[in-house]
C-alpha cells in the first residue's frame, strides 16, 4: 500500500528517536563505567599506586647499587646482587600493571568521548525529524483544509456552474456580439486559431518541462540511488499540490471573471454600426484568404507539437552525450520517428506559408485594423472567459477539475512517500555502519598511539 507522507515522516521520526535512546544508553554504560574506574577503587587508584611504588623501588634500587658498589666483601656483593635483581623483577611486573591500568582508563575515555560525539549527532537528527514531520503536518492540514472547500459550495458545485454558464443565455448574448452583422464569421474563426495556438504553445511549454523532468526522474531511479529518486518524485508531487491549491484559490476568481466579462461583453454593442459594415465589405476576397490564413496558423500548430516532441525525446538521448551534434541526435531510434514527424510538419508549414502570400497577408492585416483596440480586448476577454469555463469544467484535455486534481496529487503521494521511505531505509543503514566506523576508528588510532609503549613492555617481558 503507498506510503503517505505524514506516515513516513512519523515512521522516521519514530526511527530517529529509537536511534537516540539506544545510543544514549550505551553512552550512559560507558560514562557509568569510566565514572567507576576513577572511583577510590579505579585501576587509576591502583595505577597512582603502582607509580608510587615504583618510586620507592627506583630508590631502594639506587641505594642497593651504592652499597654494592662501595662493598668489597664477596658474600655481601653477591646478596646485594640478589636484592637488585628481585627488586628489578618487581619493578618489571608494578610497570606493566601501571601501563595497563593507563590504557584500560584511555580506552574508556576515547569510547566515552567517541559515544557522546554519536549521541550528540542522534539527538540532531531526533529533532530535524520531529521538525520535517511538524512541517509535513502543517502541510497535510492546509491540504485538508483545501480538499475541505473542494466537497462543499461554492468550490463543490465550481464544474456544474462552469458547464452551465457555457449553455446559458449570458454566454449566447456575449457570443453574438462576436458574430454577423458585428464580427464576421471567418474573421473570428482566424483569431480564435491564433488564441488557440498561442495557448496549446504555453501548454507545450509546461509539457516540455514536465517530460525533462520525468526523463530525470526515471534516470535517478537506475543510476543515481534513492535519494535522488526521492527527489525526482518530490518536484512530481509538488506539481501535483500546487495544482490543487491554484484551483481552490483562483477557481472561484475565475468563475467570477468569466461571468462579469460575458455580461459585460453581451451588453452594448462591442463598436459601431460603420466598423461593422466596413469589416462585411469585399467578403469573397478576404474570405479567401482567411482559408490560407487558417491553413498556415494549423501548419504552425502541428509543427510546434512535433517540435516539442522532437525536442523532449532528443533530451533524453542527450543526456548521455551534451555535445552530439543533432543528426547523430535525430538518428536515434528514440528520436527518429519525433524526427520525421518535425520534418514532415516543417515541410508542411513551408507549404503553407508560401501559399499564404504577401497580398493575403496583407488583406488580413487590413481586415484586422478596422477593429478598434478596445473590440479586440472583448474578442481576447470572450475567449479568455470561454477557456477559463472549459478548465473549470473539465472540457479540456488537460481538465483541472477537483476529481483529477485530487487523484492527480493522492496517486503522486504515494509514489513520493514510498520513495522517501526507501531512501530513509538505505541512508539508516548507511548511518549505522559510518557510526560504527567511526567508534572503531577511534578505537584504532588510540590502539595505534598506545602501541610503542606496550611494545616496549613486552619486550621487557612484562606485556603482551
Amino acid at each position: 500500500m503507498p506510503t503517505t507522507l505524514i506516515e513516513h515522516r512519523t515512521r522516521e521520526r519514530d526511527r530517529r528517536a529509537a536511534e537516540a535512546l539506544a545510543w544514549s544508553t550505551a553512552f550512559a554504560a560507558v560514562k557509568d563505567e569510566l565514572i567507576e574506574r576513577e572511583g577510590p577503587d579505579s585501576l587509576a587508584t591502583a595505577a597512582r599506586k603502582a607509580d608510587e611504588a615504583l618510586e620507592k623501588l627506583d630508590r631502594e634500587i639506587e641505594a642497593l647499587r651504592g652499597a654494592l658498589e662501595a662493598s668489597t666483601a664477596p658474600v655481601e656483593m653477591a646478596a646485594l646482587a640478589a636484592q637488585i635483581a628481585t627488586k628489578s623483577r618487581a619493578r618489571r611486573v608494578l610497570a606493566f600493571e601501571s601501563l595497563e591500568a593507563h590504557a584500560s582508563l584511555d580506552n574508556a575515555k576515547v569510547e566515552a568521548a567517541s559515544f557522546e560525539s554519536l549521541v550528540r549527532r542522534a539527538a540532531s537528527l531526533r529533532k530535524t525529524a520531529e521538525e520535517t514531520l511538524d512541517d509535513a503536518r502543517r502541510a497535510r492540514d492546509e491540504e485538508l483544509a483545501a480538499r475541505a472547500k473542494l466537497a462543499v459550495a461554492p468550490l463543490s458545485s465550481a464544474p456544474a456552474t462552469a458547464v452551465a454558464l457555457l449553455s446559458s443565455a449570458v454566454f449566447t448574448a456575449a457570443r453574438a456580439k462576436l458574430q454577423p452583422p458585428f464580427l464576421p464569421v471567418s474573421l473570428f474563426e482566424l483569431v480564435e486559431r491564433r488564441f488557440v495556438r498561442i495557448e496549446a504553445a504555453a501548454r507545450l511549454a509546461d509539457v516540455a518541462f514536465a517530460s525533462v523532468v520525468d526523463h530525470g526522474r526515471d534516470r535517478r531511479r537506475v543510476s543515481s540511488g534513492l535519494e535522488a529518486a526521492a527527489l525526482a518524485e518530490r518536484v512530481a508531487h509538488e506539481r501535483a499540490r500546487r495544482s490543487l491549491v491554484d484551483f481552490v484559490n483562483n477557481a472561484l476568481n475565475r468563475l467570477a471573471y468569466a461571468e462579469t466579462t460575458l455580461v459585460a461583453l453581451g451588453g452594448a454593442d462591442p463598436w459601431s454600426v460603420d466598423v461593422a459594415d466596413a469589416l462585411a465589405t469585399d467578403a469573397a476576397a478576404r474570405d479567401a484568404a482567411q482559408v490560407v490564413a487558417l491553413a498556415f496558423e494549423d501548419a504552425l500548430m502541428d509543427r510546434d507539437a512535433a517540435r516539442a516532441a522532437r525536442n523532449a525525446a532528443a533530451a533524453n538521448v542527450r543526456a548521455d552525450d551534451p555535445l552530439a551534434a543533432d543528426a547523430a541526435v535525430d538518428a536515434d531510434p528514440a528520436v527518429q520517428p519525433f524526427a520525421a514527424t518535425l520534418a514532415a510538419t516543417e515541410a508542411a508549414l513551408a507549404a503553407a506559408a508560401a501559399a499564404y502570400t504577401p497580398a493575403d497577408r496583407e488583406r488580413i492585416l487590413v481586415w484586422q485594423s478596422l477593429v478598434p483596440e478596445e473590440g479586440w480586448s472583448k474578442v481576447l476577454g470572450f475567449l479568455r472567459a470561454r477557456r477559463a469555463l472549459q478548465t473549470i469544467a473539465g472540457i479540456e484535455v488537460a481538465a483541472a477539475n477537483p476529481a483529477s486534481l485530487q487523484a492527480k496529487l493522492d496517486a503522486s503521494e504515494g509514489v513520493y512517500g514510498d520513495a522517501l521511505e526507501a531512501a530513509a531505509l538505505h541512508a539508516r543503514a548507511l548511518a549505522h555502519l559510518d557510526e560504527r566506523g567511526a567508534l572503531a576508528n577511534a578505537r584504532r588510532e588510540h590502539r595505534i598511539a598506545e602501541k610503542d609503549a606496550r611494545l616496549r613492555s613486552a619486550m621487557r617481558g612484562t606485556g603482551a
